[in-house]
């Protein structure tokens, strides 16, 4: 069991099922995140400008939260 797990259980022993739900979703959050920021570095490092890759960035997560497009 990893130690998100753990503090995940004990979090949940001490808080209601919203409160862990919704501190759930601010991890799952920060984990996007981080991965944006990474997608970001990753084409401003390989060259691409800053705003054509926040444009890509917009894309993306537009995509992802409405997967519908």
């Amino acid at each position: 069991m990893s130690s998100e797990e753990d503090l995940a259980r004990m979090v949940s022993a001490i808080v209601s099922d919203q409160t862990a739900d919704l501190a759930s979703l601010l991890s799952g959050g920060v984990k996007m995140g981080t991965v944006w920021a990474g997608v970001y570095r990753g084409l401003t490092q390989g060259g691409v400008p800053a705003a054509e890759a926040l444009e890509v960035l917009k894309v993306g997560i537009s995509v992802a939260l409405d997967p519908r497009k």
